[in-house]
């Protein structure tokens, strides 16, 4: 599983270069964009898809669907009333990414085998049956879905959160600092990466996940309080 998780990593960060390569030079632009200010592009203009926010049912972040020929993502507009939600903004960047992974990988041939294994959504009268995928509790999932899910699951959230992004946050730059010799951040560290988090444009969970997959820091629970600590030397090469 976790030799999947890598690979599934290393694919997600491939798709966002190739991406914005492409975006880079249909623009004719010769320095990168922040990643959160041309994402929504990324996924209209050259992947081909639909984007809409939309109300969605509550147990999803977003969802890709094929209506007719057309492939269409959808972000929930209901992100901020889920339980215990701090930065729906934040949250709505990574499930983006996680989409257009499905976009890439699930919707790219109409009536291909993956797309079979989609659910539909009754009560549709669309030139072809409407199909869905979305990033939901997970419940239920097994097999084929199963996997799907948990490659866009760490494919997308490699993709959203660009090393080249975090260099430009003058707070990632300070909790370089506060982490070179390692150890625990304290409270200063906590409020550093909420900051670095908001300058990528991702919540702060997905920020401390993607770091601990790298083997910069890691979360643990102490006395009931949660202390963020970092590893000396590994903030240096980010994907």
């Amino acid at each position: 599983m976790e030799q999947r998780r890598v690979e599934a990593r290393r694919y997600g960060v491939l798709h966002r270069e190739r991406l914005v390569a492409t975006f880079m030079e249909r623009e004719g632009l010769t320095q990168r964009p922040a990643l959160k200010e041309i994402a929504e592009q990324l996924v209209e203009d050259v992947q081909g898809a639909r984007l809409m926010h939309e109300v969605l049912p509550l147990d999803r972040y977003a969802q890709t669907e094929r209506v007719g020929s057309r492939v269409v993502v959808s972000i929930n507009t209901r992100i901020a009333e889920m339980e215990g939600i701090k930065d729906a903004a934040g949250i709505a960047l990574v499930a983006l990414f996680h989409e257009s992974i499905h976009v890439a990988d699930d919707f790219a041939h109409p009536g291909d085998e993956v797309s079979s294994h989609l659910q539909g959504l009754p009560g549709f009268e669309v030139e072809l049956p409407r199909l869905v995928v979305c990033r939901g509790p997970g419940e239920g999932l097994r097999g084929a879905a199963l996997e799907r899910e948990f490659w866009a699951e760490n494919a997308g959230l490699a993709a959203a959160i660009c090393g080249e992004d975090l260099a430009r946050s003058p707070a990632f730059a300070r909790l370089q600092e506060r982490a070179a010799l390692g150890g625990e951040l304290g409270t200063h560290g906590w409020n550093l990466l909420y900051s670095a988090a908001g300058d990528v444009g991702v919540n702060a969970s997905a920020l401390i996940k993607h770091l601990g997959f790298v083997g910069a820091l890691r979360v643990e629970k102490v006395d009931g309080r949660n202390r963020l600590l970092a590893a000396p030397n590994l903030f240096q090469e980010l994907p």
